[in-house]
């Protein structure tokens, strides 16, 4: 038995720009659920929304009172509150914290790979097909394909939806003049050596390109 308590006061680690620390429950190897515990500091920002096509999630409000928002509005939570988030679009989500006190969230994930996770307010998206614990790899792990790629932006705001059509003026300006059009582009990378484990949660950040992973199944942020 590997026993853990989750009043303990116990962390793992701790994003000081994002405003949030968090502690990683154990779990075996192989297992599909994850349980990650995070506390967004006062005045926490919010983090990329994003959904995935690999893992649901659910998260309960332990104390504080975070904001949640997905593609449908925002609301403020309180202790005891619970949210679900599916896959696919109907689990979009994420997490602030305005308010002058700490909120402490425990994130519950079940899932597996290949796991994508999107993010259609920033225009991109990262695809994994496996786990890409480096820990894995050195014992002969598949190093699989771990990938980001664009996908259309959509505009959370009437702000934003005035941007969408300057650009998309631009853009007809610039077939006029016989320039070229934005084309729909794809990275693909292959990430032998991530130190994340996306199955547990928020944890170790890893600098790739212009992007930072930092976590998949059970997290607020996923791979930002």
């Amino acid at each position: 038995m590997n026993r853990q308590n989750l009043f303990s006061d116990a962390w793992d680690g701790e994003n000081e720009e994002a405003g949030t620390r968090h502690r990683i429950f154990w779990r075996p190897d192989e297992a599909r659920m994850g349980a990650t515990l995070y506390e967004l500091a006062p005045g926490a920002p919010e983090m990329r929304m994003h959904m995935h096509f690999g893992a649901e999630e659910m998260f309960f409000v332990l104390n504080g009172r975070p904001v949640f928002r997905n593609q449908h509005g925002e609301e403020e939570l309180c202790p005891g509150d619970f949210v679900f988030c599916p896959e696919g679009r109907a689990g979009l989500h994420t997490f602030s914290n305005p308010s002058e006190e700490p909120a402490q969230i425990l994130a519950i994930s079940a899932g597996s790979f290949p796991d994508v996770v999107a993010y259609p307010e920033h225009g991109y998206a990262w695809v994994a097909t496996r786990d890409p614990d480096p820990k894995l790899l050195a014992r002969g792990g598949d190093p699989g394909i771990i990938a980001r790629f664009e996908i259309p932006i959509e505009y959370r705001s009437a702000e934003s939806a005035n941007a969408k059509a300057e650009e998309a003026g631009r853009a007809a300006s610039s077939l006029s003049r016989g320039g070229p059009t934005r084309s729909f582009r794809t990275y693909l990378r292959h990430q032998a050596h991530i130190p994340h484990r996306p199955a547990r949660g928020l944890q170790r950040a890893h600098r790739a390109g212009d992007a930072t992973i930092a976590s998949g199944f059970g997290g607020l942020a996923a791979w930002s």
